[in-house]
This record gives C-alpha cells, structure tokens and sequence, in this order.
C-alpha cells in the first residue's frame, strides 16, 4: 500500500478534493479498486433469465465438461464471488490482494 500512498501524495499534494483530471492521474489507485472489487463484489451472486433456448457447449456431466442445456425462461445463477478467484484465470494466488494483477 506504500505505492498507494506514494501514487495520492504525488497527485494530491495538499489538496484535499480530488478532481476528476487529478484521479486520472492515479492509474494505481484504479487497479487498487479494481482489485478490491474483484476479490469483494458487491453484488456476489447474480442470476439471468434465458431469453431463449440454448445450448452451452460445457457446464453439464459430472465433471462439468459435457453440454448443457438452458431453456427459455430458465434462470442461470453465478457466483462472482467464486468466478473471481479462479485459479487457472488469477494464478495460483487468486485469493490473494494484488492490485498490479
């Protein structure tokens, strides 16, 4: 969080309100909050409804590899929350807080 501070006293300088052009200047503090956000959603499940039917080509059988079919109508759940911490998409470390991800 040194690199936070050291990127918002550079920026800021005694200025209390950031402007818009000033956190533009702040590309670190972005991947900070990206990164918050990745690791706490604020909405952690969400769902959709099929809007028609559809085959997914994975998501099916017993190790998720098969065809799936989703119906018209039919919610589909997910969980951003587990979605985003993904081993084979994050790394081995995709529990852990890294903004420079």
């Amino acid at each position: 969080m040194d690199h936070l501070r050291r990127e918002v006293a550079s920026v800021m300088g005694d200025t209390a309100i950031p402007t818009r052009e000033k956190i533009r200047k702040m590309p670190f503090l972005a991947c900070v909050i990206k990164e918050s956000l990745r690791l706490y959603p604020p909405v952690p499940l969400n769902n959709r409804e099929a809007i028609k039917t559809t085959l997914l080509p994975t998501g099916g059988g017993p190790d998720g590899s098969s065809p799936i079919m989703v119906r018209k109508g039919e919610l589909v759940v997910f969980s951003q929350y587990v979605n985003s911490r993904v081993k084979s998409i994050y790394g081995a470390d995709a529990e852990d807080f890294r903004p420079e991800r």
